[in-house]
């Protein structure tokens, strides 16, 4: 694949990879330095699977991927992905299929929502706290 013909996705604000068949981030632009801490050189040499936090979530994102290029989906998926320095963060991955020389492709636009889901889990925090509050309020007796 020329990859010469996604240098104008340098100029997007958020990270952009192309991921083949099996799983290889074989593009990367620089807003993934940013926000993964890899270099787009450093990137490329990875998987897909290298990205999860775990192997067993690795393995899932790569089932999804492939699911996907199989049927010639478009996705969109929040995930968990492990930056170069060992930090999660969340992210809003969408994706679509490229076909390229006879081979299938994705094009990944990734937005970081750390902050967000971060906001929704401690709400749902709350509200399990706040149930059980009202559980044990309702077993009390009245006095």
């Amino acid at each position: 694949m020329d990859l010469k013909q996604f240098e104008t996705y340098d100029l997007l604000p958020i990270p952009v990879f192309i991921v083949n068949g099996k799983g290889r981030l074989i593009y990367a632009n620089k807003t993934v330095e940013e926000v993964y801490g890899y270099s787009p050189e450093e990137f490329t040499q990875l998987f897909l699977v290298d990205l999860g936090i775990d192997e067993e979530d690795g393995a899932v994102h790569q089932k999804v991927l492939e699911f996907s290029l199989k049927n010639k989906r478009k996705r969109r998926l929040v995930r968990q992905h492990k930056k170069k320095d060992g930090g999660i963060i969340d992210v809003d991955i969408q994706w679509s299929i490229v076909e390229y020389g006879g081979e299938s492709y994705t094009i990944s636009c990734i937005r970081e929502i750390t902050e967000q889901q971060e906001v929704l889990r401690t709400y749902e925090r709350s509200v399990d706290l706040m149930a059980k509050i009202v559980q044990e309020l309702s077993h009390c007796k009245e006095v």
